[in-house]
């Protein structure tokens, strides 16, 4: 399926709204976020954010007569990026509500531990597939594999020390992040218990992390046969990024 499909890195709208091809993205992308997670939750649900302007954006894009268009991926943020736009780190918001205390407490840490070694902290999230393909068993697959592809490049080319995440238990997310080599989310040791997520009206979440370290084989095989598409994918950069150069 990597014929029918192009890889597109944005990193940043914010400063790339001069260019038609990148607010025509911008549009779709929107669309895509909104009309996926309709599939799944009630009207009022938000997976856009003030942060996603900014953000790292990867996408798989398909081919059409008018341009590309986005049908999978998810949004990439960096602690230092989210205070360089005076904005909280988005897995607080995740964690934010009664109850959840605990997990709060845990991600506070995990930006403290950050701070201490100077370490990159980046959170990935909205992830969704177009709704035109949800019930695709193939092209759910290939996209499986599209962000696994990702993580394993945020982690060994970016070189994000550390990725924080949550899954929908409602989708089974949680078994693919076990896959891919994520670890549960952890108060002092302890793994925090599954958590009502407030954005996606009250459903089950869980908290994941990963390093580069964690990744398993079968998800750095998954990515090794990509290794072509990524070197092919398109990047539109902003004044401030930290991509990794396309290949000669």
């Amino acid at each position: 399926m990597t014929n029918d499909y192009q890889i597109v890195v944005v990193d940043s709208f914010y400063d790339l709204m001069g260019d038609s091809e990148v607010r025509h993205l911008f549009g779709k992308l929107a669309e895509l976020r909104v009309g996926g997670y309709l599939m799944g939750y009630p009207y009022g649900v938000l997976p856009f954010s003030g942060l996603d302007l900014p953000a790292i954006q990867l996408l798989v894009c398909r081919r059409t007569p008018d341009g590309l268009e986005p049908v999978s991926g998810f949004k990439a943020v960096t602690l230092a990026r989210c205070r360089e736009f005076q904005a909280d780190f988005p897995a607080l918001d995740v964690v934010s509500g009664v109850g959840n205390e605990r997990h709060l407490q845990a991600i506070v840490e995990l930006i403290a531990d950050a701070d201490r070694k100077n370490a990159s902290l980046c959170y990935i999230g909205s992830w969704t597939i177009h709704p035109d393909l949800r019930g695709n068993a193939e092209a759910a697959k290939f996209f499986r594999d599209t962000t696994t592809l990702f993580i394993v490049k945020l982690l060994k080319e970016y070189g994000f020390d550390r990725l924080v995440t949550f899954a929908a238990l409602k989708f089974k997310v949680e078994k693919y992040h076990q896959w891919v080599g994520m670890k549960p989310l952890r108060l002092r040791d302890k793994i925090l218990p599954d958590f009502a997520i407030r954005f996606l009206f009250g459903d089950l979440g869980r908290g994941a992390v990963v390093r580069s370290g964690d990744l398993t084989p079968e998800a750095l095989e998954v990515a090794g046969r990509l290794e072509l598409m990524w070197r092919n994918r398109i990047q539109k950069l902003g004044r401030a990024t930290s991509a990794p150069p396309l290949a000669a």
